[in-house]
């Protein structure tokens, strides 16, 4: 087969924008800077084009609004250019990897132990790119050889039912053996339930995102004093546009200290131009990150707040990892299997548990006299 013609490319270093003077100014949200960012993102992994991250680490890196992310990431997935798995938190520029093809076959162990970290489609989807890019190269036979063997365990048994590969650490397709599970094992943490999503007919969930927005904006007093007409207005505004434009509200210089006068809420209502050019990113101010003026989390406007966690007594997301939260259910698990053995002891000893743990006390302060005893008699033995 013969080598696909290369086209003409210059090397650029991954980071290049955060390397680049401030006195330049921020870039205004739109789709094509996201893709540039993508490709130049210092978040950027071993292979081409994947980035991990989510929708807030991009906004807080871009310093653009988070409705702003996810109205340039969908017109991207749209186009069909960029793949988002949203739940593992990866990006993947599906033109990437045609246009940064291996040099070798070490850059394809390196490609082949980064993908291994990776789920779902956006796998599949690096699997088969870096399979028909590799075909096209002068050592196609040998490369599509070592790629097919060092990614052999993506479609087989060595990933199990749930997604978790066996590959070990060097990057080949012995499985590493899995711990035995203990006799009460520590429960998988379980996500917080979404409440379903609200109806543009209920004035309840709207006045509550207008508490979540917070001052300058006092639109949910504002909300109480509508007239009936201007409620059935702003019932019918669709949650998919009221959200977004209410997080552009509240990261726009409308908000900030140039604001001479925040709009008001009948502005908001009656103004479609206004929501579009607020969701679009138009009015956004650079630095300003949306956070909820209740918990402080940046969340969906729409949702409840998130609960306190009782590991670390904070308000966070459950998808958040919480080092305290894990701490404390790995100490439950650790008392629960005490008491369970415990429980399985007396039952073999025809004891209740109390009085196999009162047994158990007594020999252990006995055993505590005698080896004081003892530590006694050999310092007047010393003496």
């Amino acid at each position: 087969m013969a080598p696909a013609p290369r086209r003409r490319y210059s090397r650029i270093p991954v980071g290049i924008i955060e390397s680049l003077p401030t006195s330049i100014g921020e870039t205004k949200p739109s789709p094509l800077v996201l893709y540039l960012w993508l490709l130049l993102s210092p978040f950027r992994r071993t292979l081409p084009g994947v980035v991990r991250a989510g929708e807030l680490m991009l906004a807080d890196a871009l310093k653009w609004s988070p409705a702003a992310i996810r109205r340039c990431l969908g017109e991207l997935e749209r186009a069909g250019v960029v793949m988002v798995d949203r739940e593992a938190r990866v990006l993947f520029v599906v033109s990437a990897i045609a246009d940064d093809p291996p040099r070798n076959v070490q850059t394809l162990k390196s490609w082949a132990a980064d993908a291994g970290e990776l789920r779902g489609p956006v796998r599949t989807a690096i699997h088969q790119a870096v399979t028909e890019v590799v075909a096209g190269l002068e050592k196609a036979d040998e490369l599509s050889r070592e790629w097919a063997s060092l990614t052999a365990s993506f479609g087989n048994s060595n990933i199990d039912s749930n997604g978790d590969s066996h590959r070990n650490s060097r990057g080949d397709s012995r499985g590493t053996p899995k711990p035995l599970p203990l006799p009460s094992p520590v429960p998988e943490p379980q996500p917080q339930p979404q409440p379903p999503n609200p109806t543009p007919q209920d004035l309840t969930v709207i006045t509550d995102a207008f508490e979540r927005l917070g001052p300058p904006f006092e639109y949910a007093a504002a909300a109480a004093k509508l007239s009936p007409e201007n409620q059935e207005r702003l019932r019918a505004i669709p949650l998919e546009e009221l959200g977004p434009a209410l997080e552009g509200l509240a990261t726009s210089f409308l908000a900030g200290e140039r604001a001479k006068d925040p709009p008001a809420l009948l502005k908001f209502i009656n103004k479609p131009d206004l929501r579009r050019k607020l969701i679009e990113g138009e009015y956004t101010e650079v630095g300003r990150i949306w956070s909820c003026a209740l918990c402080g989390i940046a969340h969906d406007i729409l949702r409840e707040c998130a609960p306190i966690c009782r590991g670390c007594n904070r308000r966070h997301e459950a998808a958040v990892y919480c080092r305290p939260l894990e701490f404390l259910t790995e100490q439950e698990a650790e008392r629960r299997q005490e008491r369970e053995q415990l429980e399985a002891e007396a039952q073999a000893a025809g004891l209740k548990v109390e009085e196999l743990a009162a047994k158990r006390s007594a020999n252990a302060a006995a055993k505590f006299r005698a080896d004081l005893t003892a530590v006694k008699a050999r310092i007047g033995a010393c003496a």
